[in-house]
């Protein structure tokens, strides 16, 4: 079974890359939703996440989502470096996964 990820430990992970996280409420269509923002201060990206319990596993598309961001901010190649990979690819499986995600190859 692939390993997956809990809320807790993203945001573990993006509080000790300097990344602050903030509670905010908005509403949409008339729903109101409660999400947390993460924002990083040396530079504009943030993610934006639904609140969720400590425990939850994180779904893939918010991976990806979060994925997105870090790429553009540096995050990515720091990951690549981490794993050793020549490339992305290495980085990339890596991440899927943690997402849980399964490539059809």
């Amino acid at each position: 079974m692939k390993p997956k990820i809990t809320y807790r430990q993203l945001r573990d992970e993006l509080e000790k890359r300097g990344w602050i996280a903030e509670s905010i409420e908005t509403e949409n269509f008339g729903v109101k939703r409660k999400s947390t923002v993460f924002q990083n201060p040396a530079s504009e990206l943030y993610i934006i996440l639904p609140q969720m319990r400590p425990t939850k596993i994180i779904e893939p598309i918010h991976l990806l989502h979060v994925r997105n961001v870090l790429e553009n901010s540096g995050f990515w190649e720091s990951l690549v470096r981490q794993t050793k990979a020549e490339n992305g690819q290495g980085a990339t499986e890596v991440f899927q996964s943690l997402a849980g995600i399964k490539i059809s190859k």
